[in-house]
């Protein structure tokens, strides 16, 4: 997975962003969603963890068709 400072879409550092923290996860998810193979489906969890806060958790899943 990503874990790394925020980035702009040039790849630099924003200081407005100084002490954040970003993860990404991916992972196969189908049984998780009930369907007959773990492969038929995605979880991708994004983590955003500002400075002295509780991390924030977003979670979306895609099929894989």
């Amino acid at each position: 997975g990503l874990d790394e400072q925020p980035l702009d879409a040039l790849g630099n550092v924003r200081n407005e962003y100084d002490g954040y923290r970003i993860q990404v996860t991916v992972s196969y998810a189908g049984t998780a969603l009930g369907l007959s193979d773990n492969q038929f489906a995605k979880e991708i969890r994004l983590t955003v963890t500002p400075p002295g806060q509780e991390p924030l958790l977003f979670s979306v899943y895609r099929g894989n068709f």
